[in-house]
C-alpha cells in the first residue's frame, strides 16, 4: 500500500479515509483474533469498477465479486456478497485480491459480517432516500452560486412492527452502541449495493399502539464515503 494511504485504513470504519496501493492490482489481507464464521462480506467506497476482485481465506474458500459500474454522477456503487450457507467461511485469515483496475487500487473500508439479520418491515416499507450534498451561496442579487460536495448519502427510514424484528433491531442497537459504531445494511436483497450507516439517535423507543402490540420507528444515515476515489 502506499505508506500515505496504508492497508490499516480499510478497518477504520470511515470510508472516506481510503486504502491506496501503488499498483493496479493488490492484496489486502485481515488477520482476525479468532477463526469466525463469516456470513456477508461488503467492499465500500472503491475505484474497482471493471477490476477482478475475489474474496479469499486460508480454508480454501474463493468467491468473486461482481462489482458494479459507477452511478452517472460517478459515485462507486459497493458490492456485498452473501456466504451464508456456502462451504469454508469460518477461518482467521480473509484476502481480498483485486486485479486488473482502471487505477491504482482504493478501498474505503472491507466489511466481514460474523451475522446477516433479515428483517421485515411493518406494512412492508422502508423508505430509503438519497441526496447530493451541496454548498449553495446565495449573492445579494438574489442569484445563486452552487458547489458541488462531490459525494451522495442515503438516508433510511421505517417502522418495525414485528416481535422478531424488533429484537433483532434492540440487538443492533444495543451492539452498535447507539450511534457510536456504524453497521451495514444491505436494503434490497436483491441489489448489488451495500451502505455503512449510523443511527440518527441514541434512544430506541417502543410505541404501544394497541395491548400486545407495538413498534419502533428508526431512522439511520449512511456514513458518507466522501469524494469519489
Amino acid at each position: 500500500a502506499d505508506a500515505a494511504y496504508p492497508a490499516s485504513r480499510v478497518i477504520n470504519r470511515n470510508p472516506a479515509r481510503p486504502c491506496k496501493a501503488t499498483s493496479t492490482g493488490t492484496t489486502i489481507t485481515l488477520t482476525l483474533t479468532t477463526a469466525y464464521q463469516i456470513e456477508a462480506a461488503a467492499i465500500l467506497n472503491h475505484n474497482l469498477a471493471g477490476a477482478t476482485v475475489t474474496l479469499q481465506n486460508d480454508a480454501g474458500f474463493s468467491q468473486a465479486f461482481t462489482v458494479p459500474a459507477r452511478t452517472s454522477g460517478g459515485l462507486s456503487v459497493d458490492p456485498w456478497l452473501d456466504l451464508r450457507g456456502l462451504a469454508l467461511t469460518t477461518d482467521d485469515v480473509w484476502r481480498v485480491v483485486v486485479s486488473g483496475a482502471s487505477a491504482n487500487v482504493a478501498i474505503g473500508e472491507i466489511v466481514l459480517a460474523r451475522t446477516l439479520r433479515e428483517m421485515l418491515w411493518q406494512y412492508g416499507t422502508l423508505e430509503f432516500g438519497r441526496s447530493r450534498p451541496a454548498i449553495i451561496h446565495e449573492t445579494d442579487g438574489g442569484s445563486l452560486i452552487p458547489y458541488d460536495r462531490g459525494y451522495g448519502v442515503r438516508r433510511a427510514r421505517g417502522v418495525v412492527g414485528r416481535a422478531s424484528a424488533r429484537d433483532q433491531l434492540i440487538e443492533l442497537a444495543e451492539g452498535s452502541k447507539g450511534r457510536i459504531l456504524p453497521w451495514f445494511l444491505i436494503p434490497d436483497y436483491l441489489k448489488n449495493e451495500a451502505f455503512l450507516m449510523r443511527f440518527d439517535d441514541d434512544d430506541i423507543v417502543e410505541r404501544l399502539e394497541a395491548p400486545n402490540a407495538t413498534s419502533i420507528e428508526i431512522g439511520a444515515t449512511q456514513v458518507s464515503s466522501g469524494l469519489a476515489l
